[in-house]
């Protein structure tokens, strides 16, 4: 299943960044937006995380940064002239609970 989950988000953005990379320049968008997880960063109740921050040391993390580092890279692949925003994130919770 991590194999799979790994190999659809690395492949569809491949996918996408050379179709944007063979379209002519006129047909290119502007911007890429490639979001991928903050699993990345571990998991803490008191911490606050960033962009800066480094990669955490549970499972999670663990597993979300092999899949993040081949996700991201495969967006790194875009051409010059369109701009990357890479963001990452994760499930957000109301402030009267549950999920949005």
């Amino acid at each position: 299943i991590k194999k799979d989950i790994k190999q659809s988000r690395v492949a569809t953005t491949s996918k996408v960044v050379d179709f944007i990379n063979s379209s002519s320049k006129e047909g290119r968008p502007g911007v890429l937006i490639s979001a991928t997880a903050v699993g990345y960063y571990g998991t803490s109740e008191t911490q606050v995380f960033d962009e800066g921050s480094p990669m955490g040391d549970d499972y999670l993390a663990e597993a979300s940064e092999c899949v993040c580092r081949e996700w991201e890279g495969a967006a790194l692949g875009v051409d010059g002239g369109v701009r990357l925003a890479m963001i990452r994130f994760g499930v957000v919770l109301g402030k009267d609970g549950g999920a949005l």
